[in-house]
C-alpha cells in the first residue's frame, strides 16, 4: 500500500510538472537559476597523460557540452549520463544544473570504452578542478538529481 501510494504521488508531481498549459510556477527566463548548495563529491587524481584539457564554451543539454579542444571546437556526450532531451519534462532543470557546474570552466576529460558516438560527438568523463582535487562531473549530476526521478525509475508502475 505504501509502495502504490509513492507512485501515485510521484505520478501526480510529475503529471503536473510536465503540463503544457500555463505555468504560473516557472521561473521568468531573464532570472538566474537557482545553485544547488555545495555537495560532497568524489576526489580523483587524474593520470595527466590520459586526460584532455577543454575550455567548455556552452551547455547544450543536460548531458551534452560544447567544449574548445586543441583549438577546435567539440561537442561531448557525458558517459553515464541521459538527461531529458529539450522538448521533454525537466529538460531546462537538467540544463541548469550542468551549466551551474561548467559553464565556462577548463575541464580535463577522460575517454570511454569508445571515443564517439553515433552523432560524432565524443564521449568522456569530465573533471572540474577544485582545492581538495578533480571533481568527476558526471558522477555529481547523478548524485545531485531529483529524488522524484529516480524514483519513478525505480518503482513498478
Amino acid at each position: 500500500m505504501k509502495s502504490l501510494l509513492v507512485a501515485l504521488t510521484a505520478g501526480v508531481v510529475l503529471l503536473t510538472a510536465c503540463t503544457t498549459g500555463d505555468d504560473t510556477a516557472s521561473t521568468p527566463p531573464d532570472s538566474a537559476p537557482e545553485v544547488p548548495p555545495e555537495t560532497t563529491t568524489t576526489q580523483a587524481t587524474l593520470p595527466p597523460d590520459e586526460t584532455e584539457r577543454a575550455v567548455v564554451e556552452g551547455v547544450l543539454d543536460g548531458d551534452s557540452l560544447r567544449v574548445s579542444l586543441s583549438g577546435s571546437a567539440e561537442e561531448v556526450r557525458l558517459l553515464g549520463i541521459n538527461a531529458p532531451e529539450r522538448d521533454e519534462c525537466f529538460a531546462e532543470e537538467a540544463r541548469s544544473a550542468l551549466t551551474a557546474l561548467v559553464a565556462g570552466v577548463e575541464v580535463a576529460m577522460l575517454p570511454g570504452d569508445e571515443d564517439r558516438d553515433r552523432n560524432g560527438r565524443l564521449l568522456r568523463y569530465v573533471y572540474i578542478e577544485d582545492p581538495a582535487g578533480p571533481i568527476l562531473v558526471n558522477e555529481t549530476l547523478l548524485r545531485d538529481g531529483s529524488l522524484l526521478l529516480v524514483l519513478l525509475i525505480t518503482l513498478p508502475f
